[in-house]
C-alpha cells in the first residue's frame, strides 16, 4: 500500500433522494492503474481499454482474502446523512467497494482516488446499453436501488437433511433466458455470498428486485455433494426476505 493521501468521501441514496444510514462500505479489491491508458479507457468507455489499464502496471492487492482486506482497511459505515470517509487509499489507486444493508442493494462502486465526475462503462462490451459498471472520483455521491433478503435451507437431494457449511453465492443476476431485461446481466455478484450454519439454514442480503437470478450452492470439499444451482426471482413485496431451498445431490 502507498501512503494514504485525501480520504474518500462518499454519500449514498435511496432512489427518492433520501440519504441512507447504517450502510457498510467495504473494500474488496485495490489496484494502481496505468492512469493515462485509464483516462483514455473513460473517454471512450472502454472496457477493453479498461482492461488495458489495470494489466499495463500488474499492481495491486489481488491475493488477500475477504478477512484480509477488512483488516487492512477496515470497513465504514453511512452515517444519518448517508455520508461516509474511508482512509488509507492513495492517490490515483482505484478501489472496489461493495455495500451492504438489509434491504439495499449489494452493489459495486469504483473509485478513482482524484478528483473527477463519475463515469460509466458498459459491464459487458456485447451490451453496451445494458448494466453499467460506476467509476467515481474520491468525493461522490451514489444512488442506490432496494434489496430483497433471501433466506433458505440447503438439504440433501435425496434425504431431505440439511448441508451444513455449504457455501451460497449470487453467481449472476438477471441472467439472460431468465426472462430479464436484454442486456442487463451482470456477472461481478460474488461478493454477495454467506455460508450454512449447523442447520444448513443460510440469509443472504444485497440483490435487488428482479427476475433471471442464480443463487448458487458450493458444499464443502469434505462432503461428497455436487455442487447446485437455483434460480431466483424476487418482488419488493416479498416481505421480510423471500423463501429458497437448494437441494444438493451426492457425487
Amino acid at each position: 500500500l502507498r501512503a494514504a493521501d485525501r480520504p474518500i468521501r462518499g454519500r449514498l441514496l435511496d432512489l427518492n433522494g433520501h440519504p441512507l444510514p447504517n450502510v457498510t462500505v467495504l473494500v474488496e479489491t485495490l489496484q494502481q492503474p496505468d492512469i493515462p491508458l485509464l483516462l483514455k479507457a473513460f473517454k471512450e468507455t472502454s472496457k477493453d481499454g479498461f482492461y488495458a489499464a489495470i494489466n499495463a502496471t500488474g499492481v495491486g492487492v489481488g491475493d488477500l482474502t475477504r478477512d484480509e482486506f477488512r483488516r487492512l482497511i477496515p470497513p465504514v459505515t453511512t452515517d444519518d446523512n448517508g455520508a461516509f470517509e474511508l482512509a488509507g487509499i492513495g492517490d490515483d489507486q482505484l478501489v472496489s467497494l461493495t455495500l451492504a444493508s438489509e434491504r439495499v442493494q449489494a452493489q459495486v462502486v469504483h473509485v478513482l482516488c482524484r478528483p473527477m465526475e463519475t463515469v460509466r462503462i458498459p459491464h459487458l462490451p456485447s451490451y453496451p446499453n445494458g448494466a453499467q459498471e460506476v467509476y467515481a472520483g474520491r468525493d461522490f455521491t451514489y444512488v442506490v436501488g432496494p434489496s430483497v433478503p433471501v433466506e433458505g435451507l440447503v438439504t440433501d437431494f435425496d434425504t431431505g437433511e440439511p448441508v451444513a457449511r455449504t457455501s451460497v453465492l449470487v453467481e449472476r443476476l438477471f441472467s439472460e433466458g431468465g426472462g430479464a431485461n436484454e442486456g442487463q446481466l451482470r456477472l461481478d455478484t460474488r461478493h454477495m455470498r454467506t455460508m450454512t450454519d449447523a442447520d444448513g439454514r443460510f440469509r443472504i442480503t444485497g440483490m435487488p428486485p428482479g427476475i433471471g437470478h442464480v443463487l448458487e450452492a458450493k458444499p464443502p470439499k469434505s462432503e461428497p455433494y455436487l455442487m447446485a444451482s437455483q434460480n431466483v426471482t424476487l418482488s419488493i413485496d416479498d416481505g421480510d426476505a423471500k423463501e429458497i431451498n437448494i437441494r444438493v445431490k451426492k457425487g
